[in-house]
């Protein structure tokens, strides 16, 4: 649509006075509603310039003054100037998708620290052996992480992997990322979208650095001692939803059950909680 507008505007010769033109402002209004969300509202310059938004929003108030585009646009005299910006442009702001795509992509890959270059070569590779580490692929499937969203990440990277998804396909990939750490397309993001994105990103990239560094790693360790036994060590990590309601129940099932139970029983039955977990 955006290069069927472009096309218009040169076909046409519209000058100036033709801007009010019932035809023109109806290609204008069809091909703005035809623009993604984040195409409208984006204040990014990394996706659209200083110079496309400003033609952006000179069209975007037609809907409110027919002759605002030629007013927005004053500076510009020369009409042949006029037409050559509202052209270029426009095709500009049509293949905005392509850098929000791009955009999504190589933020995901620098969390993952891969170059731009090694992506030559399925990257999903690469993020599956970020999270997974060693891990033989076989039993990739069948382990379950602590953070609910890498695990939602793998299943994700296998489809690119071994399933039937494109992974050469940047928007293809652009949008599996968008969608899981955001649950939106990108055709419906927003500056602000950008921004959660980017700091889901930064908490998964923190917890695999934490988790691949081992024992020796910052996450707090948490030990407990049973007086003449051993101490029970495990790292402190973020409840997942189904930990939450795991929890939910245990206390639910104390609360409902134990009300005739002391708090010596209550305590001696996590006690062997504890040390049945242990031996799992």
């Amino acid at each position: 649509m955006g290069e069927n507008l472009s096309t218009f505007i040169e076909e046409n010769k519209i000058n100036e006075d033709e801007l009010e033109n019932a035809k023109f402002e109806r290609v204008v209004k069809e091909w703005y509603f035809c623009l993604a969300k984040i195409i409208r509202v984006t204040s990014l310059v990394t996706i659209l310039s200083n110079r496309a938004q400003e033609v952006r929003d000179a069209i975007k108030s037609l809907f409110e003054n027919p002759l605002s585009l030629t007013v927005s646009l004053a500076a510009e005299t020369n009409e042949e100037q006029l037409f050559t910006i509202l052209k270029e442009e426009v095709n500009n702001i049509s293949h905005g998708m392509e850098r929000v795509y791009q955009l999504i992509w190589l933020t995901f890959l620098s969390v993952f620290k891969i170059e731009e270059k090694d992506a030559s070569h399925n990257p999903w590779n690469l993020v599956i052996e970020a999270v997974h580490g060693e891990t033989p692929l076989e039993e990739i499937s069948r382990t379950y992480l602590e953070n609910d969203k890498l695990n939602a990440l793998t299943k994700v990277a296998m489809e690119f992997v071994h399933g039937n998804k494109d992974w050469q396909n940047i928007e293809e990939s652009s949008s599996a990322i968008a969608k899981l750490f955001t649950s939106l397309h990108p055709f419906d993001w927003s500056d602000e979208t950008f921004d959660l994105f980017n700091r889901r990103l930064a908490e998964i990239s923190e917890y695999i650095s934490a988790d691949n560094s081992g024992a020796s790693s910052d996450k707090p360790k948490i030990g407990v001692t049973f007086t003449g036994e051993k101490t029970i060590e495990f790292y402190k990590t973020e409840l997942s939803p189904l930990g939450k309601m795991v929890l939910q129940n245990l206390l639910h099932q104390l609360e409902i059950s134990g009300r005739s139970l002391s708090k010596n029983e209550k305590f001696n039955i996590v006690k062997a909680l504890f040390k049945e977990l242990e031996g799992q």
